[in-house]
């Protein structure tokens, strides 16, 4: 399968309720994406979100931006995130960490952030249980 499959395979676990959904390396390069154009010209937004996990602190206090969009981070795991946006509809973000890259989505309006989280979650698990 190739990446973009991933990202077909992730929008499709929680149908009608993914804005944009991609998977990204570590380093900041693009894999796959859908809607996350901004973060793909700006790697700078993925290295940023990949260094929350190593120390959350700035996300928690200042929030952060990702695809040129303002997110408050709202849960940090060893492997997963959850933010929403500042903006007015406060659409969910979640990522997952697998062995090489992080998976993400953002939700659309009136979206539900933990149903967001599982959808992400099986892609990551399948890319962990082969080592990417």
């Amino acid at each position: 399968m190739s990446w973009q499959g991933y990202v077909d395979s992730l929008k499709a676990n929680y149908a009608d309720n993914i804005a944009a959904a991609g998977l990204f390396g570590f380093n900041g390069s693009t894999w796959a994406q859908e809607n996350f154009d901004h973060a793909a010209t700006n790697f700078q937004e993925i290295i940023d979100l990949y260094n929350l996990f190593a120390d959350p602190s700035s996300g928690f206090a200042n929030g952060f931006t990702f695809n040129g969009e303002k997110f408050v981070l709202v849960k940090c795991q060893e492997d997963a995130l959850q933010a929403k946006s500042k903006g007015e509809g406060k659409n969910p973000l979640s990522v997952e960490k697998s062995n090489q890259c992080m998976t993400i989505a953002r939700g659309v309006d009136g979206s539900n952030a933990g149903s967001l989280a599982i959808a992400v979650g099986k892609i990551a698990d399948y890319l962990k249980a082969n080592n990417y």
